[in-house]
């Protein structure tokens, strides 16, 4: 059954601010919810400040199951997830992995998300938007990702990942790096 705006809306009130077991049922039911009211109201139960780590990494890795037509943009996932620096690295995993597997082409933000992440402080985060640019096919990040691999002070790790996400990003401007490593 459908619960509409308004059984959504209840169920995020059902996720009060000290009411642990209630909030956790929350998680747990937004798990298995597919509707476009679900997904509208995710990024809100996301930025609930009780949410545990793992919770809202299972909730972010739930985006792509969301298969509506027409597609679920990512980007406010990504306007989420950029602003939220203090995050664990788990959680922007996570959001890279459901960014790289979108059924939608990426948006503006989410792209400019991935492309910021190839840059990140944490070296998982790195290699998961590498993984993400692979497999989005992200042409838009073909510049950033040769740069990932011209640079001989990455880990090897890293300009492994770059070779196989210019392999798959393709564009004009993955060519030349490629042929470098020929």
């Amino acid at each position: 059954a459908r619960l509409g705006t308004a059984g959504i809306d209840a169920l995020l009130a059902l996720a009060t601010p000290g009411q642990t077991a209630d909030l956790e049922r929350v998680a747990t039911a937004f798990l298995a919810l597919r509707s476009r009211d679900a997904v509208d109201a995710l990024p809100d139960l996301l930025a609930h400040p009780h949410l545990s780590d793992d919770q809202r990494a299972k909730l972010i890795r739930s985006y792509p199951n969301y298969l509506l037509d027409p597609p679920v943009s990512l980007d406010p996932l990504a306007a989420f997830l950029a602003k939220r620096d203090d995050d664990p690295p788990a959680v922007a995993e996570a959001g890279l992995a459901a960014l790289g597997v979108s059924v939608a082409p990426l948006g503006p933000t989410a792209t400019a998300y991935v492309l910021a992440a190839v840059d990140a402080p944490d070296h998982s985060v790195r290699l998961a938007a590498l993984q993400a640019v692979e497999d989005a096919r992200l042409a838009a990040a073909t510049d950033k990702v040769a740069g990932v691999l011209a640079a001989a002070d990455r880990p090897a790790d890293e300009r492994t990942a770059a070779v196989k996400a210019l392999r798959a990003a393709g564009g004009a401007s993955a060519a030349g790096p490629l042929l470098a490593l020929i």
